[in-house]
């Protein structure tokens, strides 16, 4: 756990959805303590093609094709109460479930019960009950895949096929997927499996035609009227060896190493076998169709070592040996999706973090060499068929990483990582490490980063370094080798004007920091203006006052590229300019945000793009002559903005800043005629007596009722909406920090009316710099 209070995390990162898990959200399931799972008593016993109509022949095929690549055959067992332990890749473990299964015959000799499940895998049992009619289960099945939404049956928004399952859903009897039926028609039930998979088709076909019609796509629509039919043997070997793959990796995560180890023999027999029929294959020995097995055969190899080593996790580890030998049970877990590990949550690498330079030349030694794999896990989406098993090698990264307060990697993609990069990636950048440990051993972290900004072969590093210099020691900067790449962390605690990490460097003298930073500015300013505003703002945090004419250049450089880029492609110079504009507030200099006001003006639609916060600046500057000016341009009769509401499906966002923007007539009376405009543009529903959903052409959204309204249409009533209505919603958090009543959206639009009638004159009669409206 950290042990310094945090109340920030900043990431600088957008449409990110953020899951949080509690230690309590861990189960503790039984652990598998058997050495091998039985086969099924039937398993390779004589099985007759059914008697079936042409177009499913292809797949009675299939059936028998994956029996014999080792589906678990549910023939000769019976069909009862189960209870078994699952895993999820959130963390490892989702509990024990109930369900129903084909328990295989007990032997005498037997201590554990194993069934059959429905994703075509054996399980070990925690206990079984009593029979299940099974035709009762398949009969509830075809009724959710007749009857049911797409959206509502299937696991998030496609079927059966192109999204991977979760391990609990597919061990339920009523959740879509094909290898379900394949053993329906391993049973005998023929009919019942042939009407399952013509539901689940029309379903997908149906979802594909919609998608084909929406994206103009007639030729494809019109071809998929006609082409339902069975899935083939790589759509169903897909799913059956992401059940397979997905539960060795959760089994893993959580410490069932043998039965990860059962899934892994059965699927490393089975692509052996398999390449021989089907014939490109990837580096690593796996075919194509089955790249998410990518790590396969390097888990199957570090599985059966962890079994072999029977390591003995009771004693604390303390020695940097005895740490870098314990960094493979880490499992830290991942935060988000997209996102990445919060690999700092893990005591043995705080420990490790904590022992400073004297971890790092064994550390590039771990990075270099290390062949095993942690219990931590990284996926892009926990629907698609992608998971990362984090090497020990980019522990051992991410701990020299934040030990040297120096990154030495760069995501590509919300997917990459430095394990997903193999051998090649780790050994380069081991080498750079050890490179860069070399040239700066034995310097403390400040007269190292003042002597890589000296460095004039160093320029890669010299925004690390100034950044460095001239954080707050407020702040922490964590650096990872995942999607975010470095996060910044802010500490509640401190003095008001906090120092900063590099203050013993202000006595240092030809040169002073100052003018290092200042020369480096003007060496990079033409060449690459983004690290020049870079060293600007680290400037600008050291001494505000320093390099004003230097600053002046850079603005003037930064209004060139703006001028020149394009007028449909949102500007990369008027980023920099607000970010440095930003930075230079209380700066001596009066004009530092007149650049960024000219830009302002004449920005188009496709330069501001999605970066409605652009604005939020403009709401903080004061109401002077020249900015009223750039305000009249932007939202005035002429403006570009001169809609708000029709301008851009975004441009309602900027409606966010009201609040700052009002203080400028142009804004106020663009925003009066959003509030005055009653045409109807989308649709408001009561989905409960706690929330509503809206959505026009262009954006959906729902809201919480925060309070009772009285006049509150019954659950399922659809109201309209109208350009007001979304104005006036956009405007709600700053009407509740002004005192005044929350526009709300849940009620009829005679008393939405009343409710913009008071936000109207606000707005008309008041001075909202005074009042607060």
């Amino acid at each position: 756990m950290r042990k310094q209070p945090i109340t920030l995390l900043e990431t600088g990162l957008f449409s990110l959805v953020i899951i949080i898990y509690s230690i309590a959200d861990c189960y503790g399931s039984p652990v598998f303590r058997g050495t091998e799972i039985p086969v099924p008593p039937q398993q390779g016993q004589p099985w007759d093609t059914p008697d079936l109509e042409e177009k499913y022949l292809p797949f009675a095929e299939t059936v028998r094709q994956l029996f014999d690549d080792g589906m678990a055959d549910p023939r000769g067992c019976e069909y009862r109460e189960v209870k078994f332990a699952v895993g999820n890749c959130w963390f490892g473990d989702a509990g024990v479930i109930e369900t129903h299964a084909w328990v295989l015959p007990a032997k005498t000799t037997d201590t554990t019960r194993f069934a059959v499940a429905w994703n075509g895998l054996i399980y070990p049992l925690v206990d079984d009950g009593a029979l299940v009619d099974l035709n009762t289960d398949i009969e509830i099945l075809q009724n959710k895949v007749s009857d049911m939404e797409l959206e509502v049956l299937l696991f998030w928004t496609s079927a059966p096929g192109r999204n991977a399952d979760n391990e609990m859903l597919s061990c339920k009897p009523d959740t879509a997927s094909y290898t379900k039926a394949c053993l329906m028609i391993r049973l005998g039930l023929i009919d019942e499996a042939c009407s399952y998979i013509d539901a689940v088709e029309r379903k997908n076909i149906h979802h594909l035609y919609e998608r084909a019609v929406q994206n103009g796509q007639t030729d494809r629509a019109q071809s998929l009227q006609n082409s339902m039919a069975p899935p083939d043997y790589q759509t169903v070997a897909k799913e059956w060896t992401w059940s397979h793959y997905n539960r060795a990796i959760c089994a893993q995560m959580r410490g069932d190493d043998p039965l990860a180890a059962a899934s892994l023999d059965t699927l490393v027999d089975y692509v052996t076998r398999l390449k021989n029929r089907i014939g490109e294959i990837d580096p690593e020995g796996v075919p194509m169709q089955l790249r998410h097995l990518a790590q396969l055969k390097k888990l199957h190899k570090d599985i059966h070592r962890r079994i072999q080593a029977k390591t003995d996790n009771s004693q604390t580890a303390e020695s940097v040996p005895e740490l870098i030998a314990d960094l493979e049970n880490v499992n830290a877990r991942q935060w988000g999706q997209p996102g990445g590990v919060s690999l700092d949550e893990d005591e043995r690498i705080q420990k490790l973090i904590e022992k400073g330079e004297e971890v790092v030349e064994p550390l590039i030694d771990c990075l270099e060499q290390d062949q095993r794999f942690t219990r931590s896990v990284k996926f892009r989406r926990d629907f698609a068929y992608e998971r990362t098993v984090i090497g020990v090698h980019e522990v051992a990264y991410y701990i020299l990483a934040n030990i040297l307060e120096a990154s030495f990697y760069h995501t590509n993609s919300t997917a990459d990582s430095l394990t997903a990069r193999g051998d090649g990636g780790r050994s380069r950048m081991a080498g750079e490490i050890r490179d860069y440990w070399k040239k700066y051993k034995g310097l403390s972290r400040e007269e190292r980063w003042f002597t890589i900004l000296q460095d004039d072969a160093a320029s890669n590093r010299w925004v690390e370094a100034a950044n460095n210099i001239s954080r707050p020691t407020s702040e922490k900067m964590i650096r990872g080798s995942q999607f975010a790449g470095t996060m910044t962390l802010y500490s509640d605690g401190g003095a008001s004007t906090p120092t900063m990490a590099g203050e013993s460097l202000r006595s240092r003298n030809n040169p002073c920091l100052s003018d290092l930073l200042i020369d480096r500015m003007e060496q990079l300013r033409e060449i690459e203006p983004e690290k020049s505003t870079k060293l600007a703002i680290a400037l600008s945090r050291w001494d505000i006052h320093a390099g004003t004419n230097a600053v002046a250049r850079l603005f003037d450089t930064l209004e060139k590229h703006f001028v020149a880029e394009s007028p449909r492609t949102e500007s990369k110079a008027l980023r920099l300019i607000v970010h440095l504009t930003q930075a230079r507030t209380g700066a001596s200099d009066p004009s530092t945000s007149l650049i960024y006001v000219r830009c302002m003006a004449n920005a188009t639609i496709g330069q501001i793009g999605s970066n409605t916060s652009f604005f939020k600046l403009m709401a903080d500057l004061p109401d002077t002559q020249y900015n009223r000016y750039a305000a009249e341009k932007m939202f005035g009769p002429d403006g570009i903005w001169k809609s708000l509401a029709k301008t851009s499906p975004r441009s309602m966002d900027i409606i966010d800043f009201w609040h700052g923007l009002a203080k400028f007539p142009a804004f106020r009376e663009n925003l009066l005629a959003c509030l005055n405009d009653s045409t109807e543009c989308g649709t408001i529903e009561i989905i409960n007596p706690h929330a509503i959903s809206f959505k026009t052409d262009t954006m959906s959204g729902s809201k919480n009722v925060t309070k009772n309204v009285e006049d509150m249409p019954p659950i399922g009533t659809i109201l309209p909406l109208r350009v007001c209505d979304l104005a006036a919603n956009q405007m709600n958090e700053g009407l509740r920090k002004a005192g005044a009543p929350e526009f709300e959206l849940a009620c009829t639009a005679e008393r939405r009316d009343r409710q913009l009638e008071h936000i109207r004159k606000n707005l008309t009669d008041r001075n909202p710099a005074q009042t607060g409206l």
